[in-house]
């Protein structure tokens, strides 16, 4: 598959921020290698438990606006056929700002035949949710550092507006008929109209109720995840603080849109943790060992999905074909 030019800028970007990493805490490579060697390996087993809680919640909500975007009439996936299309999400959890994880709604399509314009819906929302999530999380982690009260606002204020905007249904049919008039976009108007109406449902306040309590629900295990490696490299920090500092690393990380937030991600953990008197060698160690158990164990779980699923759909397309014959 060849790959994006933003996708290869992107990486690119992420590179050099992991040198401009490197040269910062060169003078404690040693030092860090020398932490990870005595390091307690249960702690990490503890983070990629408590990461892995994450996917579980996600998988919960993502059942919940499948369902409710779908329904029974348009047809969706068996409950297992559900949960590997949402596991093989999570191999593009590297892709800039997770927008491969769009994969799924292809997936949807190839494995149960749920048109595009339900299913692309709800991978959107999924991931305002999960920004709206990191940020609520952002906000109670505040008291251990208030003076980043305007850093955490912005991006609040601002997912609020979108949703609010999403959920006027009468505005955004009046922008999209606005688009129609526009030369080149006006041709996309009538696949972006079809698609909001059907994710229509996903955004009223009864959906809402239950997808950010959900999303909170889910981040928080990865907020823990940190503090508990950050025990277990045996350093003193609040639980608000842990809770705040990966927030914030992972809305820095969001916000670039990078690849998995490469590069932005760690320098803020990494940053915010010294901030808060983590030794620097410690604070690297628990950015790597972090980012091991909450990204790369999620895209290592992501790539044994697709390929399961990937094979699935090879067999009954194999059946299909035999059938026909």
């Amino acid at each position: 598959m060849r790959m994006s030019r933003s996708s290869v800028l992107g990486i690119a970007l992420a590179l050099i921020i992991f040198a401009m990493i490197f040269f910062a805490f060169r003078g404690q490579v040693g030092d860090t290698l020398r932490i990870l060697r005595g390091f307690c390996w249960t702690y990490m087993v503890a983070a990629c438990a408590l990461a892995f809680s994450n996917y579980l919640i996600r998988f919960i909500r993502w059942e919940f606006l499948l369902r409710r975007a779908v329904g029974r009439a348009v047809g969706g996936p068996t409950r297992w056929a559900s949960l590997a299309i949402f596991f093989s999400g999570l191999a593009m959890s590297v892709s800039p700002g997770k927008v491969g994880e769009v994969l799924k709604a292809g997936l949807l399509k190839e494995l149960a035949g749920t048109p595009l314009r339900h299913s692309t819906p709800v991978v959107i929302i999924e991931r305002l949710a999960d920004l709206l999530g990191v940020v609520l999380l952002a906000a109670v982690g505040l008291p251990a550092f208030s003076q980043a009260g305007p850093i955490v606002a912005v991006p609040l204020v601002l997912v609020a507006l979108i949703m609010l905007v999403l959920s006027r249904e009468r505005l955004c049919l009046s922008a999209l008929r606005a688009m129609g008039r526009v030369p080149f976009i006006g041709r996309s108007t009538a696949a972006l109209t079809d698609a909001y109406r059907a994710g229509r449902s996903l955004i009223t306040p009864s959906s809402l109720v239950v997808i950010v309590p959900l999303s909170v629900a889910a981040w928080f295990p990865e907020c823990l995840a940190l503090w508990v490696i950050i025990r277990g490299l045996g350093v003193d920090l609040s639980l608000l603080a842990a809770t705040f500092a990966y927030a914030m690393a992972t809305l820095a990380g969001a916000v670039t849109l990078l690849p998995g937030g490469l590069g932005a991600t760690e320098a803020s953990l990494a940053g915010l943790l010294i901030l808060w008197h983590v030794p620097g060698d410690a604070a690297l160690a628990a950015t790597l060992l972090v980012r091991a158990a909450t990204l790369w164990f999620a895209v290592a779980l992501g790539l044994v999905a697709l390929a399961a699923t990937r094979l699935s759909i090879f067999r009954a397309s194999s059946l299909e074909d035999t059938s026909t014959d």
